[in-house]
């Protein structure tokens, strides 16, 4: 009877060492925000529509990094609408924007927000290749100079490019207009002048220095009397031809070499406008510009006398 007593006390001292030794649950403190469910991801924001209208654009062609823009849209909750603006990569500055009304939500703005982008791209897009168009475009009087040069003659004509009247030579713009024949032929006209003036200075000098040999055996002789100098005079004669030769090369070289500074170019002034007016023209295509028309142009005016049987008076004339 003794022995199930103690077995039951050791037992019961065993579960509560146990439960002794088990920590108890920390609750939660007060200060301690009890953790929450993670937040649902909500519609797209407006840095992430930036790139959405971006990749949309250039879907369609419009890629405004070549010309160094980008978009930056905005949403004004004060007003209610968005703000679509075309700004510079590197600085940010704007360079056009506009403002639209669309929903709040990026999702449902995203194809109003497209529309107004690519206009207003568009509208960029032109703008930057007009400037472009200036910068590369050909004429053929500077903003400085007034556009009457009647004193220059018709195959004296210079070409200008851009707003700055850069001054082109006339190789340069032969190539620029794709006609390496017209350069070519410049460049042989420049040498042909060169040789001419070089011609005429050494057919005058080789003039000079026959006169001056004919010229010493006639003053030796002068120094002999009587028929013995007419002999020294026949035995030593030259003839004058070979100074004539010379000195017509001369004049013949500057005749060329003149005629060639006053007419350096291959085609005269004219046909020099229409080749210009031709790249022009395939400039404003390339960059997607629309054609400027050209007013006819009036040339070879001459008002001429006339008589008929019944009336007289002046007839005005020219050619387009």
């Amino acid at each position: 009877m003794h022995r199930p007593g103690m077995s039951l006390v050791v037992v019961c001292a065993l579960v509560g060492a146990a439960a002794a030794q088990t920590p108890a649950p920390a609750e939660p403190t007060p200060s301690e925000p009890a953790p929450s469910e993670p937040a649902p991801s909500g519609p797209a924001s407006a840095p992430s529509l930036d790139q959405q209208v971006t990749d949309q654009l250039a879907a369609h062609g419009i890629a405004l990094s070549r010309h160094n823009l980008g978009l930056r849209i905005r949403r004004s909750e004060t007003e209610g609408t968005w703000t679509v603006a075309v700004v510079e990569i590197g600085n940010g500055s704007v360079a056009a924007s506009v403002q639209v009304d669309a929903p709040a939500d990026p999702e449902a703005a995203l194809p109003i927000v497209t529309r107004a982008a690519t206009d207003l791209a568009e509208q960029v897009g032109q703008r930057v290749n007009e400037f472009k168009f200036r910068l590369m475009s050909l004429r053929f009087t500077p903003a400085y100079e007034a556009p009457d040069r009647r004193s220059r003659a018709p195959r004296q004509w210079q070409v200008f490019r851009g707003g700055h009247g850069e001054e082109l030579e006339a190789p340069e713009f032969f190539q620029m207009i794709g006609r390496d024949d017209l350069a070519t032929s410049y460049q042989r006209r420049h040498f042909v002048m060169i040789g001419s003036f070089a011609v005429a200075v050494a057919g005058f000098a080789t003039a000079a220095i026959l006169t001056i040999e004919d010229q010493s055996p006639l003053t030796e002789c002068q120094a002999v009397q009587g028929d013995q100098g007419q002999v020294c005079l026949d035995r030593r004669h030259r003839t004058l031809a070979p100074t004539v030769v010379a000195l017509a090369a001369g004049l013949a070289g500057i005749a060329v070499g003149t005629y060639l500074v006053r007419h350096p170019q291959p085609i005269d002034e004219d046909d020099a406008r229409t080749l210009a007016d031709g790249y022009n023209q395939r400039l404003r295509g390339a960059l997607g510009l629309r054609a400027a028309s050209r007013p006819p142009r009036l040339r070879d005016v001459a008002l001429v006398p006339y008589a008929g049987r019944t009336d007289a008076g002046l007839a005005l004339g020219g050619r387009f």
